[in-house]
C-alpha cells in the first residue's frame, strides 16, 4: 500500500528535490514455487525487479526465519538449505520498494524438511571367508505431507573410515562387505536433501599379529620352551590362542595348548618334546562388544616352526668301571625313548670314534656282561640310531664319554 505524506512536508520536498515524496508499495511476488533442480532444493518467484525478503514459516511451531534478502539485481531463485526439522513449512517472498517497505507475501505450497533419523547398528560378524556382515535398524521420520516437490528418499550407506561410501539398497537392514584388510572404522550413514548423520554404534575392524619362537631341538622327553606374543591395533581385546603341532607338512594341525591372552603380552609355554614336529601359534578370530563399538579381527597364524628331538642316552657306564684282567664287568645303558633298538658301542681311538659292537636295547635298557681282556684305560660312548616313536622321528643320541680301566 502507499504511504501518505503531510502537505507542509510535501511543499518543502518539492522545493528541494525532484524525487517524489512517496513511493508506491511493491506488488506481491507471484508464482512462488519450490522444487528440486540438479538435486538441490530451491524456491523461485516472479516480481517486477525489486529486492526481496525470503522467509521460512514453520506452521507447527509458529517460528518464522528470514532465509535471505536478495538484492534487486539478483536472480529470482534461492537455494533452500539448513531449514529446521519440520513437517509443515512454507516459503514466503515479499518485494521491497525504494522506501524499504515490504509488499504482501507470495506464498509457496506446503512441504516438509524432515531430517534423517539415526540408524542403529545391531550386529556385525566376520564370516569364514573374512567378509563382514553388518546389521542395523532404521526408522525414517513420519512424513505428514507426502508427495511434496521437495521430498527426497533417505539414502543409507556404509561409511568406511570416512574414505569410502558404499550405497545400500532402500529398506535394507544388512549388508555383507567383501573381505578387506583392517584397520577400518565401519559405520552406517544416512542422508537426504536436508541433513545427514552417522548411526549409533560402529564396527572397528582390526588385525592381529602373531609371533612364536620354538627351540630347534631338545632331548626326547625334555621341555621345549615355546615363547609366543600377540599384538593388535585393537585395544583391550581378549584373544583366544592355541599352540598347534603336526607330524609332517601334510598332516593336520592338532591343538596342544590353549589359553586367552591380550595384545602385547608374551607367554612362555613348556611343551614336551616327543619327536620331530612342526609348531605354530594360532589366534582365533575376535569379536568383542565394547558399549557401542563392535571390535572384529580375523584369525591369524604364524608360519610353521620345526623342532627335532634327540634320544637321551644316560646313566651309561661299566659296572664296575675298574676291574682286573680276565674278570667280567657289565655295560649298563639307559635310553629315552624307552623303545627297542640296536645301539652302537664306540671306542675313542686318538681323536676318532671307532665302532666296537652292537648293543641291543630292549625297552630303553641294556645290561651286557663284558669280559676284560687287555690292560689299560679305554674311553667309550653309546650312539643310538634314528627311531620312530608314535609316528614321530627321534634323531640319534649320544651318551657322555665313559671309561673302563683294566689292571
Amino acid at each position: 500500500m502507499r504511504k501518505f505524506i503531510p502537505l507542509a512536508a510535501t511543499a518543502v520536498l518539492l522545493t528541494t528535490a525532484a524525487t517524489p515524496a512517496w513511493a508506491a508499495a511493491a506488488d506481491a511476488p507471484t508464482d512462488v514455487q519450490v522444487g528440486r533442480v540438479d538435486g538441490k532444493n530451491q524456491v523461485t518467484w516472479v516480481d517486477d525487479g525489486e529486492a526481496n525478503v525470503v522467509r521460512a514459516e514453520y506452521l507447527d511451531t509458529g517460528v518464522v526465519d528470514v532465509l535471505t534478502r536478495p538484492a534487486a539485481d539478483a536472480a529470482n531463485k534461492v537455494q533452500l538449505k539448513n531449514l529446521r526439522n519440520s513437517d509443515r513449512i512454507r516459503v514466503t517472498v515479499t518485494s521491497v520498494n525504494s522506501a524499504q517497505e515490504e509488499s504482501t507475501a507470495g506464498v509457496s505450497g506446503l512441504f516438509d524438511a524432515l531430517h534423517v533419523t539415526k540408524p542403529a547398528l545391531t550386529n556385525a560378524d566376520l564370516l569364514p571367508d573374512r567378509s563382514i556382515r553388518v546389521q542395523w535398524t532404521y526408522a525414517a521420520a513420519q512424513d505428514l505431507t507426502p508427495g511434496d516437490p521437495l521430498d527426497s528418499p533417505d539414502l543409507l550407506a556404509l561409511d568406511i573410515s570416512g574414505q569410502e561410501r558404499i550405497p545400500l539398497p532402500a529398506g535394507s537392514t544388512s549388508y555383507t562387505l567383501p573381505a578387506r584388510t583392517g584397520p577400518a572404522q565401519i559405520s552406517v550413514a544416512v542422508s537426504n536433501s536436508w541433513s545427514s548423520t552417522f548411526g549409533t554404534g560402529r564396527v572397528q575392524l582390526g588385525t592381529l599379529q602373531a609371533a612364536i619362537a620354538v627351540p630347534a631341538q631338545a632331548v626326547y622327553g625334555g621341555t621345549l620352551g615355546i615363547t609366543s606374543t600377540i599384538n593388535s591395533d585393537l585395544e583391550s581385546i581378549a584373544v583366544p590362542i592355541e599352540i598347534q603341532a603336526r607330524t609332517s607338512k601334510t598332516a593336520a594341525w592338532k591343538t596342544i595348548g590353549r589359553w586367552t591372552t591380550y595384545p602385547g603380552q608374551t607367554r612362555s609355554t613348556p611343551v614336551n618334546s616327543p619327536g620331530a614336529r612342526e609348531y605354530r601359534l594360532w589366534a582365533s578370530a575376535v569379536k568383542e562388544i565394547d558399549q557401542s563399538v563392535i571390535k572384529l579381527a580375523p584369525a591369524v597364524s604364524t608360519s610353521a616352526r620345526s623342532s627335532k628331538s634327540f634320544a637321551n642316552v644316560y646313566n651309561t657306564r661299566f659296572e664296575p668301571a675298574t676291574t682286573a684282567i680276565g674278570t667280567t664287568t657289565n655295560l649298563s645303558v639307559h635310553v629315552n625313548p624307552e623303545v627297542s633298538m640296536n645301539a652302537a658301542l664306540q671306542q675313542l681311538v686318538g681323536t676318532t670314534w671307532k665302532h666296537v659292537r652292537s648293543v641291543p636295547i630292549t625297552n630303553g635298557r641294556a645290561y651286557i656282561p663284558t669280559k676284560a681282556t687287555s690292560r689299560g684305560t679305554v674311553t667309550f660312548r653309546i650312539v643310538t640310531p634314528v627311531v620312530q616313536v608314535n609316528g614321530l622321528q627321534v634323531e640319534p643320541g649320544s651318551s657322555k664319554p665313559f671309561t673302563l680301566t683294566i689292571r
